[in-house]
Protein backbone atom coordinates (compact mmCIF):
# COMPACT_ATOMS: atom_id res chain seq x y z
CA UNK A 1 0.00 0.00 0.00
CA UNK A 2 2.90 2.33 0.61
CA UNK A 3 3.77 2.14 -3.10
CA UNK A 4 0.37 3.58 -3.97
CA UNK A 5 1.06 6.58 -1.73
CA UNK A 6 4.58 7.14 -3.06
CA UNK A 7 4.31 6.50 -6.80
CA UNK A 8 1.86 7.56 -9.46
CA UNK A 9 0.97 5.16 -12.25
CA UNK A 10 -2.01 4.93 -14.60
CA UNK A 11 -2.75 1.40 -13.38
CA UNK A 12 -2.84 2.17 -9.65
CA UNK A 13 -6.54 1.32 -9.60
CA UNK A 14 -5.58 -2.35 -10.10
CA UNK A 15 -4.93 -4.64 -7.13
CA UNK A 16 -1.30 -4.31 -6.00
CA UNK A 17 -0.27 -7.73 -7.36
CA UNK A 18 -1.66 -6.95 -10.83
CA UNK A 19 -0.06 -3.52 -10.76
CA UNK A 20 3.37 -5.02 -9.97
CA UNK A 21 2.98 -7.62 -12.73
CA UNK A 22 2.15 -4.89 -15.26
CA UNK A 23 5.22 -2.74 -14.49
CA UNK A 24 7.32 -2.58 -17.67
CA UNK A 25 10.41 -1.37 -15.80
CA UNK A 26 10.31 -4.42 -13.52
CA UNK A 27 9.89 -6.74 -16.50
CA UNK A 28 12.90 -5.23 -18.29
CA UNK A 29 15.18 -5.34 -15.22
CA UNK A 30 14.07 -8.69 -13.85
CA UNK A 31 16.88 -11.18 -13.37
CA UNK A 32 16.13 -14.89 -13.48
CA UNK A 33 16.22 -16.64 -10.12
CA UNK A 34 19.23 -18.90 -9.63
CA UNK A 35 17.50 -22.02 -8.44
CA UNK A 36 18.65 -25.56 -8.92
CA UNK A 37 16.53 -27.96 -10.88
CA UNK A 38 14.45 -29.94 -8.33
CA UNK A 39 15.47 -33.16 -10.08
CA UNK A 40 19.19 -32.58 -9.51
CA UNK A 41 19.01 -30.73 -6.18
CA UNK A 42 20.66 -32.50 -3.26
CA UNK A 43 17.86 -33.16 -0.78
CA UNK A 44 18.37 -34.55 2.70
CA UNK A 45 16.09 -37.54 3.21
CA UNK A 46 17.10 -38.79 6.63
CA UNK A 47 18.06 -37.27 9.97
CA UNK A 48 21.59 -35.91 9.85
CA UNK A 49 21.74 -35.71 6.06
CA UNK A 50 22.14 -31.95 6.27
CA UNK A 51 21.91 -29.63 9.26
CA UNK A 52 21.45 -25.87 8.94
CA UNK A 53 23.07 -23.80 11.66
CA UNK A 54 23.13 -20.11 12.53
CA UNK A 55 23.35 -17.78 15.50
CA UNK A 56 20.81 -15.23 16.70
CA UNK A 57 21.70 -12.23 18.77
CA UNK A 58 22.77 -10.45 20.70
CA UNK A 59 19.53 -10.74 22.63
CA UNK A 60 18.77 -9.49 26.14
CA UNK A 61 21.43 -10.94 28.42
CA UNK A 62 20.13 -13.74 30.65
CA UNK A 63 21.05 -14.06 34.34
CA UNK A 64 23.58 -16.73 33.30
CA UNK A 65 25.33 -14.27 30.97
CA UNK A 66 23.97 -15.78 27.76
CA UNK A 67 23.30 -13.31 24.96
CA UNK A 68 23.60 -15.39 21.75
CA UNK A 69 21.49 -18.36 20.64
CA UNK A 70 22.81 -21.17 18.45
CA UNK A 71 20.01 -22.56 16.26
CA UNK A 72 20.29 -25.86 14.39
CA UNK A 73 17.68 -27.39 12.08
CA UNK A 74 17.71 -30.77 10.38
CA UNK A 75 16.50 -30.39 6.79
CA UNK A 76 14.91 -33.83 6.46
CA UNK A 77 12.94 -33.93 9.71
CA UNK A 78 12.65 -30.22 10.60
CA UNK A 79 13.99 -31.15 14.05
CA UNK A 80 15.30 -27.98 15.69
CA UNK A 81 17.74 -27.57 18.54
CA UNK A 82 18.89 -24.42 20.31
CA UNK A 83 21.63 -23.70 22.81
CA UNK A 84 22.45 -20.43 24.60
CA UNK A 85 25.94 -18.97 24.14
CA UNK A 86 27.88 -16.28 25.98
CA UNK A 87 29.85 -15.25 22.87
CA UNK A 88 30.24 -16.02 19.16
CA UNK A 89 33.76 -17.44 19.29
CA UNK A 90 34.23 -20.44 17.02
CA UNK A 91 35.39 -22.63 19.92
CA UNK A 92 32.23 -21.73 21.89
CA UNK A 93 30.03 -22.60 18.90
CA UNK A 94 31.92 -25.89 18.38
CA UNK A 95 31.52 -26.82 22.05
CA UNK A 96 27.80 -26.07 21.89
CA UNK A 97 27.44 -28.09 18.67
CA UNK A 98 29.03 -31.15 20.31
CA UNK A 99 26.67 -30.77 23.28
CA UNK A 100 23.68 -30.80 20.93
CA UNK A 101 25.03 -33.42 18.52
CA UNK A 102 27.69 -35.67 20.08
CA UNK A 103 30.19 -37.32 17.72
CA UNK A 104 28.70 -40.40 16.07
CA UNK A 105 25.09 -39.19 16.19
CA UNK A 106 24.80 -39.31 12.38
CA UNK A 107 25.32 -35.71 11.23
CA UNK A 108 26.81 -35.86 7.72
CA UNK A 109 26.73 -32.23 6.49
CA UNK A 110 26.34 -28.87 8.17
CA UNK A 111 25.30 -25.77 6.22
CA UNK A 112 26.33 -22.43 7.74
CA UNK A 113 26.54 -18.83 6.58
CA UNK A 114 29.76 -16.83 6.23
CA UNK A 115 29.82 -15.74 9.87
CA UNK A 116 33.17 -15.80 11.60
CA UNK A 117 31.75 -17.94 14.40
CA UNK A 118 31.89 -20.94 12.06
CA UNK A 119 35.48 -20.48 10.86
CA UNK A 120 37.60 -23.49 11.72
CA UNK A 121 35.87 -24.53 14.92
CA UNK A 122 33.61 -27.13 13.32
CA UNK A 123 36.15 -28.82 11.09
CA UNK A 124 36.66 -32.39 12.18
CA UNK A 125 33.40 -32.51 14.14
CA UNK A 126 31.30 -33.63 11.19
Amino acid sequence: MEARNTYHHDLLHLPMEDWCKSCQNAKLNKKPARRQDPETRDVATEFGGRLQMDTIGPVVKSPGGYKIILVCRDEATDHAAVDPLRDRLSKTVARSFTRLYPPGCGIKKVRVDNGGEFDGGLSGLV
